[in-house]
């Protein structure tokens, strides 16, 4: 007899940031860009962003070498962790392609249609690449997913996060994993 129930699995937690790794990622942006200006400081031996809309707050902001960098902030269908996430993009190609696809009046709304980042190299020699798929429907999962959480853009700039999720995803184990019945020696 195993300690815990055989029909435990734990839930690995996965983050609401996406990070770009090297090769290629899919997304489909679900809301208008949250557009603003960050800073980084280390508190405690962590790293924390300092986020504000205007460039003249950004330069009041702590920061740890003095660097102000525009982002945008989207939320997005991540489909390799078939989740919705936030990708901040402080890269100026990847903001670029994205901004001048939107001038097109065919391919104006970055929603209707997948997006593929692709990252090639590292450090200093790192380049993107963005490639614009045909637009579809969104699939059933990404809707009920996206109708599940609340974008709260404010939240962005105070320290939270943008994503508030309806329900609790953390591991849900039953009352059974200890028999009651049974005698704990200690």
């Amino acid at each position: 007899m195993s300690f815990y129930p055989a029909n435990y699995k734990r839930k690995e937690s996965q983050s609401d940031y996406m990070r770009l790794a090297e090769g290629e990622q899919k997304v489909r942006i679900l809301t208008a860009p949250i557009m603003g200006f960050e800073t980084w400081s280390e508190l405690d031996g962590k790293k924390t962003p300092h986020r504000a809309r205007l460039f003249s707050e950004a330069i009041k902001l702590p920061s740890q070498d003095g660097k102000v960098k525009e982002f945008n902030a989207f939320i997005v269908w991540d489909y390799s962790a078939s989740m919705v996430r936030v990708l901040n993009v402080t890269q100026r190609t990847i903001q670029e392609a994205i901004y001048l696809q939107t001038l097109d009046s065919d391919w104006s709304d970055p929603t209707k249609y997948d997006i593929v980042i692709k990252r090639m190299g590292k450090g200093m020699d790192t380049e993107y690449t963005v490639v614009f798929k045909l637009p579809k429907e969104l699939e059933p999962q990404i809707t009920l997913a996206f109708k599940a959480v609340t974008i709260s853009p404010d939240n962005y700039f105070s320290g939270g996060h943008p994503i508030v999720r309806e329900t609790d995803q953390t591991t849900e184990v039953s009352n059974s994993v200890v028999d009651q019945n049974q005698d704990i020696d200690f």
